[in-house]
Order: structure tokens, then C-alpha cells, then sequence
């Protein structure tokens, strides 16, 4: 306190400079649609850089997995038997042979969506760019729709377990934030997480565990 007045944190002089330009710009551009469009892409590219650095921290849990022989019947336990942690086969190797899985399951959370998928489309060379990175999380029990209407499809669903993702190759719904616990999906093509602002509090989160998970295992 200086006569009375508390004293801000560097950090918190650097957030209010990040702020005041960032509404610089918002107030630049046409009100309501394109003030909140620019919101949305700052939130896309942003947290995309960030997603992207991660990249390399789940090749290196994958990959330590695969060495360890990990899959879901002989899981990585750590912490106080607090997280199981293993990687997942694809069924369908002629489409999806690129595609790598994660899981990391928490057994105390206060969170009923205990579970994380992390999911590598690793495409090479010319068609690196095709690839992605997604999070999700989901629930022990699929929980069907209640609505009375049989849409044919994964809109029957309105909570997905690790089996719904399981069946389908880890390709569910509609992959993105109408998904019931859709945390996050990185485009190489774009460099950018598709409507990040959507789930800005869940893509931390989701990144956090993946980082504990590699420490754990190393």
C-alpha cells in the first residue's frame, strides 16, 4: 500500500496495457458483429500458438507410452493412484493409420467429465498441412438423448463416454464446441483453434494435464 492505495503487480500493469490496445483496435472496427469477430479471432490465433507448442509435448507422452507397452490394460498410473494415463489404437488403419491417441483419466476429480482424449492427426510431409490436434473430455456413461427425436445420427447423443469415441475411431459429433465437452481442435492448415472462445477456460486445463502427464512420466 502507498498512502492508502494498493500497488498493482507488474503483471497486472502488463494486462491493462494488453487491454487498453486490444480495445484500441475492437473500438476500430464496425460495431457488434465485427467488434465481436475480432474478439473471436484474437481468441483463435492466440490460443492456436499456444495449442501448437503442445504439440511437441504430446508426442513425447505418446511416445513414451507406446515404449512402455501403456495401452488401457496396462495403464500409467501416477501421482497417489490419482491418473491413469494410456494410448489408444484406431480401428480403421487404411483411413485413420496418422492418427494417434491419448487418454489421461483422473480418478478424483470434482469434474464428472474425469476423462481427457488427446487425439494427433500426424500427417507428413505434403500433407502435413491437413493435419490436426483436438481435446475432449467425456463422461464414465454415454447418456442418449432425451429429446423424443431420432436424428440418425450423433446429435442421439447428449453426453459421450470414452466407448462413444472409441466406436467411431475418436471421430465424434461434430467435432468442434456444439459437442458436449469439446475442448479444443488446432487446424495446421490455419494455425488456429477453431472458436477457442468458446472454451477459454477449458483449453488451459486440458494443455495442464497433458504437461503433468509428460512430467509424470518422465
Amino acid at each position: 500500500m502507498i498512502d492508502g492505495l494498493p500497488v498493482q503487480s507488474d503483471m497486472m500493469q502488463k494486462a491493462q496495457r494488453l487491454s487498453n490496445s486490444l480495445y484500441r483496435a475492437y473500438k476500430k472496427e464496425q460495431p457488434d458483429e465485427c467488434q465481436d469477430l475480432l474478439l473471436d479471432w484474437v481468441a483463435e490465433c492466440f490460443w492456436g500458438r499456444i495449442v501448437e507448442e503442445h504439440i511437441s509435448v504430446f508426442h513425447k507422452v505418446w511416445n513414451l507410452l507406446v515404449e512402455g507397452g501403456h495401452t488401457k490394460h496396462n495403464k500409467f498410473v501416477h501421482g497417489d493412484i490419482d491418473t491413469g494415463l494410456w494410448y489408444e489404437n484406431v480401428k480403421d488403419k487404411e483411413n485413420h493409420g496418422d492418427r494417434k491417441v491419448v487418454v489421461s483419466e483422473r480418478y478424483c476429480s470434482m469434474a464428472d467429465d474425469n476423462t481427457h482424449i488427446f487425439v494427433l492427426d500426424d500427417y507428413q510431409e505434403a500433407l502435413a498441412i491437413l493435419s490436426s490436434f483436438k481435446a475432449v473430455t467425456v463422461w464414465p456413461k454415454e447418456k442418449k438423448s432425451r429429446s423424443g427425436i431420432d436424428w440418425g445420427d450423433d446429435r442421439n447423443i447428449d453426453i459421450p463416454s470414452l466407448t462413444t469415441y472409441r466406436k467411431r475411431d475418436f471421430d465424434y459429433g461434430y467435432n468442434d464446441g456444439r459437442d458436449k465437452g469439446h475442448v479444443f481442435i488446432y487446424q495446421a492448415m490455419t494455425k488456429r483453434v477453431d472458436h477457442a472462445s468458446w472454451n477459454t477456460m477449458r483449453i488451459p486445463h486440458a494443455l495442464q494435464t497433458l504437461r503433468w502427464d509428460l512430467e509424470a512420466l518422465t
